[in-house]
């Protein structure tokens, strides 16, 4: 970063007594002037400030959210075409190779798949043409069909400094939507209006000249990027929405000169002849968005990358999109809402928090929507009732393996679940966690982050112990407790139900082993015999010594032994029994993939859970849990890791929990009302 952009921020208005450096405006705008006649008076430079090209998850036009980066310029402006800019002579030497273009290429992926642009509001557009309409003839009577090609035109607001600045004004319009339908006689030719402009808060170019030709205009709210990716061509006079459609792959054609115009990416109907590099997509995007914008993290206020806004970006729309419309809560502890609320939280939805199952349902019936439940209070007949109104049932609960487990403990994230198919606890039905680990499309990535957590959380284990085996001793067999009302128990042991029957049946097997007692820690207990010992947790200091086995129903602790390496028994169906990881005494006939611990532990941990900020209640997407997990227990242990390396996000997979996908492909996999306890067996 320069100099000039290192030192404190001062207001010219409170007569600041240092020297200045630099002075900033707001590009060239009239506002602008006086910041530009108080830099030459003073003989400094002047930085234009402008919204960078991803500039945030919220709003367009002029009730925009406040930005998220900024161009930061003291050569010109970059969509001044009159003269060089910073971002300009970037583009030029990226041309000749770019030490970060690997970075620009995942930017580019992530924008393609999650159709991310300059604003981030809208929703993806459906492609359901039939929703374009004529100015003055009403809605569509028919989609375009297969026929006929879309080719898109997109207005600007009157006013856009970009227009005059980039050689183009009014007529410019009217001649690009001629040539669009002069060049293209055999498509549909759409015209996008400006969210301002549909607002009512501007006046747009197009919207009469559509009128005058018959044509379909577009005034949905909905994400470009989803739009473009259905044309065939866009036509652009200035507007960066041409350079979000070579991200998606469609040719752009160009009436004026945007800064990414003038390179050979587009077609150019005003040439720039100072622009004479010819850099890749991939260069240009690393020049512009890499080198040129600065970005916050809204969650820390704090610099971060064009990459690390992107992902939090993209998880927030997927959250926007998971809970669109009405969500009716039921059950959920008053301590847990605030949490609720953030990981339901939508910006196209409402989240109600209902005061009985009843008033759920009635909301439901009367607004439509989903009813939310806290899955461990879910009461007998809700899923029945729901159905025959037609409404889903999302499950709640804490993330497995980190609710009251010492994971859970060195990780310190708080993560919820919010399941549509059924919960990971239970055996009665499928579950969304069954499913995405059935599916077994774990990113490697995730999967390396992963082994990575399993791989420091076993070496904090060992440290911890602090003692050797003595080889000549007895055995020595911890059993986990639980309450036997518990859910967890309830819902996933066929054969025992409570310590009592758990601390016979380790004993059958090991009757000269030596056995330490954990009970549930929320309550009851079992008696023991002369020489068993009781532990009030499950950490290694309190063990005495290495441990030869773990015996549990299906307590969550149980998960904890897997990852420090230990032999786990099992005599219900936790989430992690039943893969071919533990030692099971129920026959779990159901699971048949054999994933590896770190591929359990990816999908529990990081991508079947939805995961928030605490503090501002933004969405993190499971990568950056992931890493952020790593370093937790890194730094506690004092053990350097490498940092997180460059990954190319698949959101179709790292987008939250992505059941709904799993069950599209494998609708057997949904829980069905009244649906009967699964044929358990004992193994």
């Amino acid at each position: 970063m320069p100099a000039w952009c290192l030192g404190p921020l001062v207001d010219l208005d409170r007569r600041p007594r240092a020297p200045v450096a630099a002075i900033a405006g707001w590009g060239y705008r009239p506002p602008a002037q006086r910041a530009m006649t108080e830099a030459v008076r003073r003989g400094v430079p002047y930085l234009s400030l402008e919204d960078g090209f991803l500039r945030s998850a919220g709003q367009v036009g002029i009730k925009a959210d406040p930005p998220l980066s900024l161009v930061i310029d003291p050569v010109g402006v970059y969509y001044d075409a009159s003269k060089p800019s910073t971002v300009e002579l970037a583009i030029a030497r990226a041309a000749a190779g770019h030490p970060r273009l690997d970075e620009a290429l995942q930017l580019i992926r992530l924008m393609d798949e999650a159709n991310l642009g300059k604003y981030n509001l809208a929703r993806d557009w459906g492609g359901d043409l039939s929703l374009l309409r004529r100015p003055g003839f009403g809605v569509g009577v028919v989609g375009l069909g297969a026929q006929r090609p879309l080719v898109l035109v997109v207005d600007q607001s009157e006013g856009d400094a970009s227009i005059a600045a980039g050689g183009a004004d009014a007529a410019t319009f009217e001649r690009m939507l001629d040539a669009a339908i002069s060049e293209n006689p055999d498509a549909e030719v759409v015209v996008r209006i400006h969210p301002d402009v549909v607002a009512g808060l501007r006046r747009g170019h197009l919207i009469e000249a559509a009128r005058r030709r018959h044509l379909r205009i577009f005034d949905q709210p909905a994400s470009f990027s989803s739009l473009a990716r259905h044309a065939r061509r866009v036509y652009v006079a200035t507007s960066q929405a041409g350079l979000e459609a070579l991200i998606v792959g469609t040719p752009t054609t160009c009436f004026g000169t945007p800064f990414y115009a003038g390179w050979g990416l587009t077609d150019d109907r005003r040439p720039c002849p100072r622009r004479v590099a010819r850099p890749s997509l991939g260069a240009l995007v690393a020049a512009a968005y890499l080198d040129c914008c600065s970005y916050v993290d809204p969650r820390n206020g704090q610099a971060c990358s064009a990459l690390d806004l992107a992902r939090l970006i993209a998880a927030q729309r997927v959250r926007d999109d998971r809970f669109v419309g009405q969500t009716q809560v039921v059950g959920v502890p008053r301590a847990r809402r605030a949490m609720v609320a953030a990981t339901l939280g939508s910006r196209h939805g409402r989240l109600n928090f209902a005061c009985s199952v009843r008033s759920a349902l009635a909301r439901q019936r009367k607004l439509g929507g989903r009813i939310a439940v806290w899955s461990r209070v879910e009461p007998a007949g809700l899923a029945s009732s729901a159905a025959i109104q037609g409404s889903e049932i999302w499950r709640l609960d804490e993330a497995p393996g980190l609710a009251g487990t010492l994971l859970g403990g060195l990780v310190g994230r708080g993560a919820l679940v919010a399941d549509p198919i059924g919960i990971h606890y239970t055996s009665l039905a499928p579950s969304g966690f069954e499913a995405l680990l059935e599916r077994g499309q774990i990113p490697d990535p995730l999967v390396s982050q992963a082994a990575a957590v399993r791989r420091l959380f076993a070496k904090w284990w060992q440290a911890r112990h602090g003692v050797g085996r003595d080889s000549a001793g007895p055995r020595r067999v911890v059993v986990l407790g639980q309450r036997a009302d518990s859910p967890t128990v309830v819902e996933s042991s066929p054969m025992l139900t409570g310590d009592e029957a758990l601390l016979a049946a380790v004993r059958a097997q090991h009757p000269t082993a030596q056995i330490l007692y954990r009970p549930d820690p929320e309550g009851g207990g079992a008696a023991l015999r002369p020489g068993e010992q009781v532990i009030h947790s499950f950490d290694p200091l309190l063990l005495g010594g290495p441990v030869d086995e773990v015996h549990t129903i299906s307590a969550d602790a149980g998960f904890d032994a897997l990852l420090a390496g230990l032999t786990v028994v099992t005599y219900g169906i936790p989430f992690y029994a039943g893969w071919g990881l533990t030692q099971d005494r129920v026959n779990v006939a159901w699971r048949f993939r054999r994933p590896s611990l770190d591929e359990l532990t990816a999908v529990a941990l990081f991508l079947y859970p939805t995961h928030v900020e605490p503090r501002t209640g933004l969405p993190l997407d499971p990568m950056a849990v992931a890493a952020m997990a790593v370093r937790s227990i890194a730094d506690l242990i004092q053990e350097p890791v490498a940092p997180e390396a460059a990954v190319v996000h698949h959101l179709a997979t790292l987008g939250g929990m992505n059941v709904e996908s799993v069950v599209a492909q494998d609708k057997a996999l949904r829980r069905q009302p009244g649906l009967v306890r699964r044929d358990v067996q004992r193994g």
